[in-house]
């Protein structure tokens, strides 16, 4: 008896140690490999920026060192995510997806997952992932939300969009609209009802900006437009933007047009590598172009929607890295190491040829003055971010990785 008491003793003792071995190889492991070969954080962990101050160096102190006090001081279980000691980046999802955004309340993140191919929505924090869609989509290629957040305009294409077509669907009830084989690009209208769309027909020799109501019907001629590749969107009931495609190789220039057909004016002319983003509330656009052909840097510039007065924000980015926070005045950016002497920008960087290695900077779009948030050099693995925006404390820069296609976090300390 006493002989198979110290038996199940043992075995109970071996047990527990397997199980703390596993715990703590779980609980401390930072980085999985996925199926391609890559290397990526897991979910939950957290890269923290680590600068040495003069007087650490003197006094000896290793960044490593550093790095493992601030992160024993930072849990990164604790409650708040953004109870942070020093700017961190933080992994959120661990599958790949297309343009993640916060929901009208802010209250949610959405997203499309491109692995189950439908849209999904977490907190914040990246819990509580649910699905939101269920209509079975395959060959989304990319899409672009309404300022509603209810409902999207989805481009489908097989050939990495070479040709695509197009539909605008409704997340409440699942609804969509087949917008045709002469559409190529469209945009909502600010409370979902409507789209503004660029219609083409090459064998006829047409090309216009139209609008329509959601399904499709009292469709209207609103402008001429001789383009076959644009981007449009929808900021408030009076006007919307058009900007042709993002290129170095030709001047292109960005449009005001009136909803109802009047007035066409040019905000920024003649300029190349152009694309924009406006402002939440509609009122500021912030455009990265350049005065030379086959562009190596772009650089950011500040309108308001009259396009009265043109800021040089003094940084050189891409438009695409970044994104206006819930105050319209601060811009959150990525920002490329410079070096950069053999890409054409932004034509290679969206073709994915390029992929960049970035800081992070806060700019005051009033008064011009930036702020380095995170050095590129500060963090033990490098981030090409793009598709950015903004939590509703205005504290945490969402946006997905390029290395990975994955949804990463850029807290900043509350001061």
């Amino acid at each position: 008896m006493k002989r198979r008491n110290l038996i199940i003793i043992i075995s109970i003792c071996v047990l527990v140690v397997a199980i703390g071995v596993y715990a703590y190889f779980a609980l401390t492991k930072t980085e999985e490999t996925t199926d391609a070969g890559l290397t990526t954080p897991v979910v939950g962990t957290e890269d923290v920026s680590v600068r040495l101050s003069s007087e650490e160096v003197q006094a000896g102190k290793t960044r490593d060192k550093k790095e493992s006090e601030i992160v024993s001081e930072q849990n990164p279980r604790r409650a708040g995510m953004e109870d942070v000691q020093t700017v961190t980046i933080r992994k959120i999802l661990s599958t790949e997806i297309l343009k993640p955004t916060m929901s009208k309340d802010l209250q949610k993140i959405l997203f499309f997952n491109k692995e189950l191919e439908e849209f999904y929505q977490i907190n914040p924090d990246g819990s509580n992932e649910e699905s939101i869609s269920s209509a079975g989509f395959n060959n989304v290629f990319d899409l672009s939300w309404g300022l509603s957040k209810d409902r999207a305009i989805i481009y489908f294409s097989g050939d990495q969009g070479i040709s695509k077509r197009l539909i605008a669907f409704n997340l409440n009830d699942q609804s969509y609209n087949n917008l045709g084989d002469n559409v190529t690009d469209a945009a909502l209208s600010p409370n979902g009802e409507k789209i503004v769309y660029l219609y083409t027909d090459q064998e006829k020799g047409v090309s216009n900006i139209s609008t329509a109501n959601f399904d499709g019907s009292k469709w209207k001629i609103v402008y001429p437009f001789d383009q076959n590749e644009v981007s449009l969107s929808w900021p408030d009931a009076f006007r919307f933007f058009v900007s042709g495609d993002a290129t170095s190789y030709g001047s292109g220039s960005l449009y005001e047009v009136d909803t109802e057909g009047g007035d066409f004016k040019t905000l920024v002319g003649d300029v190349y590598g152009l694309s924009y983003k406006v402002s939440p509330d509609g009122k500021k656009v912030i455009y990265t172009a350049s005065s030379e052909p086959r562009a190596k840097e772009l650089y950011l510039y500040v309108t308001d929607i009259e396009g009265k007065e043109h800021k040089d924000l003094d940084i050189a980015t891409m438009t695409e890295k970044c994104t206006f926070a819930q105050d319209n005045r601060t811009v959150y950016c990525a920002v490329p190491k410079k070096g950069n002497q053999d890409f054409v920008l932004p034509d290679d960087y969206n073709d994915e040829k390029y992929i960049t290695a970035d800081s992070f900077y806060r700019i005051d779009t009033e008064t011009g003055v930036k702020e380095k948030l995170a050095d590129v050099d500060d963090f033990s693995s490098m981030y090409d971010a793009v598709d950015p925006f903004i939590s509703e404390s205005g504290r945490t820069m969402y946006f997905k990785r390029r290395q990975d296609n994955m949804l990463y976090a850029l807290i900043v300390p509350a001061n």
